[in-house]
């Protein structure tokens, strides 16, 4: 059994569990495999019904570094929740349970915090993607140099960072405890599955002092088709998605008036409706053309999309994304599901022809 030498771990790695026992095996060996030595890893057992909790127990047995938690299932958001609740290390970081770190980047992304005094430090990441025809894609989302951003250059560089990806996900980076415990940020315990991570990055863009982004490939991210969660319809995505529409629309709008930047929301905004067309694509969703009208209904209701309303805006918007507005507002749904449904069809294509 490895022993732990220091009660205080560096870093807190916080891994929700669920039905993995597939995939487990390979999560935990990868932070085992860490050059770092002081860390913690919280496996939290959501309800899982296979044999993931028990899994979980044989790894703590094995290393007193590995705490084990069990509790009734709570969704994604409430156990990360927990987790950072019972982190003890300087920093913290996420990692998902079919998901593997690349073996040097707890020390790499510590040392870099510990360099730059920075509160947050992103890395790039791999995704894996396999489809239902068998074809797999594998593709690296990493900037080309490292950035190194204060709170005051977080206008400038937030196009940079949007263009990059790096903050629509929670595992590619490490925080420092001390944002979780001084901002009493947590994640929105509404959202079921799906845009969590939005949320949550556009709330905490503008908190740290220092943020170091990366040009360094540190998690791999597999997309399993039958596996994955980010393949699967939940009708909460719907309310998700809009909420990380207004997370973002909030912090737009904040650093126009403090930073004088000028975005515009309307690119944006078109950019969230085509995420919820496509969630009416994903695995499982059943909805017909009412339920599927019911819910565009209500987006458009909602006010960060208000934005289609005004037709001046329209005119900042490209050509091909210019259609997917009117058509909305206008309210004619079954022609925009259809073309959206064709839309989507066709990036598919070209994904499986590479």
């Amino acid at each position: 059994m490895v022993e732990v030498e220091n009660n205080i771990p560096e870093i807190s790695i916080i891994m929700p569990v669920y039905n993995s026992e597939t995939f487990l095996y390979l999560a935990v060996e990868s932070v085992k495999r860490q050059t770092m030595k002081e860390w913690e890893l919280l496996l939290i057992d959501d309800g899982s019904s296979d044999a993931s909790g028990r899994l979980c127990d044989a790894f703590a047995k094995e290393d007193a570094r590995i705490r084990v938690f069990h509790q009734e299932n709570q969704g994604i958001t409430k156990t990360r929740n927990r987790g950072i609740k019972e982190a003890r290390g300087e920093f913290i970081t996420f990692i998902d349970n079919d998901d593997e770190l690349v073996e040097d980047i707890m020390e790499k992304s510590c040392s870099y915090a510990k360099k730059y005094r920075a509160d947050i430090v992103k890395f790039g990441y791999r995704v894996e993607e396999d489809f239902p025809n068998g074809a797999k894609e594998v593709r690296d989302n990493c900037i080309k140099q490292q950035l190194i951003i204060t709170r005051e250059q977080c206008g400038e560089e937030y196009q940079n960072i949007y263009r990059s990806g790096y903050f629509n996900m929670i595992w590619n980076g490490i925080y420092r405890r001390t944002l979780f415990e001084d901002k009493k940020l947590m994640f929105d315990e509404s959202v079921i599955m799906g845009y969590e991570d939005w949320i949550f990055n556009n709330q905490m863009y503008l908190i740290p002092e220092r943020q170091v982004i990366m040009d360094y490939v540190g998690y791999i991210h597999y997309q399993r088709y039958q596996h994955s969660t980010s393949k699967k319809f939940h009708p909460n995505q719907i309310e998700a998605n809009v909420k990380a529409a207004e997370a973002e629309y909030h912090l737009l709008r904040r650093m126009n008036q403090e930073y004088g930047t000028t975005f515009t929301w309307v690119l944006r905004a078109t950019d969230y409706l085509i995420d919820i067309l496509f969630l009416f694509e994903r695995r499982g969703c059943n909805y017909g053309y009412r339920d599927k009208k019911k819910a565009l209904k209500w987006v458009r209701s909602q006010k960060v999309f208000r934005i289609f309303h005004k037709k001046e805006q329209l005119g900042n918007l490209p050509k091909q994304r210019k259609w997917m507005a009117v058509l909305f507002d206008r309210q004619w749904y079954m022609i925009l599901l259809i073309l959206a449904d064709l839309y989507y069809k066709f990036i598919l294509w070209k994904k499986l022809r590479k």
